[in-house]
């Protein structure tokens, strides 16, 4: 694998946790600033809807982003003929059980680190 191919792999595997990091910005500027909204004029309701149209859409965008890179380290983990089979089975169940942490593991440990693959 190129150098450049590594280096996008490894974009790839800490893409979910970035995407992740800003869904809980955008969840946590919901409280900071719309429930101050709503305790000056409670009766203005329709100031939550926008904050939840954000949160909505961050929560689409990183299932989606997470869905994709799963399904790219599944694959890559299966065509990887430098693992054996066992050790490949176990990289599959922990990107499905730990999710976004996985990823950089096994870039680190799989490809990064590997010269010949």
């Amino acid at each position: 694998m190129s150098q450049d191919n590594k280096t996008v792999s490894g974009i790839l595997s800490f893409l979910p946790l970035a995407a992740f990091i800003a869904y809980m910005i955008v969840f946590f500027s919901f409280f900071f600033n719309v429930i101050p909204e709503l305790h000056r004029n409670p009766d203005e309701e329709e100031i939550i809807f926008p904050y939840l149209f954000n949160i909505i859409l961050f929560a689409i965008i990183l299932g989606i982003i997470s869905l994709g890179v799963l399904v790219y380290f599944i694959i890559h983990a299966v065509n990887n003929k430098a693992i054996d089979s066992t050790e490949r089975l176990v990289w599959i169940l922990i990107f499905i059980f730990t999710g976004m942490v996985g990823y950089p593991i096994y870039w680190y440990m799989r490809i990064q680190r590997n010269q010949t693959l």
